[in-house]
This record gives C-alpha cells, structure tokens and sequence, in this order.
C-alpha cells in the first residue's frame, strides 16, 4: 500500500497526517503537533469521511482516499 502527503495515517492510538514519503519512511505530523518518522508497515490509513458522496447509507461505499 502506498501512502501519499496528506493522507491520515494511524499508528496504535496516535492519528496524524503524512507530510513527506521517502523511499523508506513515512514522515508523519500528529494531531498533538509533532513530527514522527514511521516505516510503511507500522501505519494504516485512516477512512475519511463519506459524506457528500451520495450514498444513501455511508457503510454501502469505501470512503479509502
């Protein structure tokens, strides 16, 4: 899976966006304001939301970015 800038990551119960992609790690800017460098592996993204999208119900479409 490959992860892009921007994107919102998740690392155990920490949740950030990825603000640059090397050709290793991911370097990512928490919710709480620091900067953390993660290998690809340790993250999953996380689903953004659905609306606007029309469906009628959110959980009939994938919302993955």
């Amino acid at each position: 899976m490959g992860f892009h800038v921007g994107d919102e990551v998740r690392e155990g119960m920490h949740v950030g966006t990825v603000t640059d992609v090397g050709t290793v790690l991911i370097q990512v800017k928490t919710t709480e304001g620091t900067s953390r460098v993660f290998c690809p592996w340790e993250l999953v993204r996380v689903r953004s939301s659905c609306e606007g999208m029309g469906a009628s119900r959110p959980s009939e479409i994938s919302c993955w970015r």
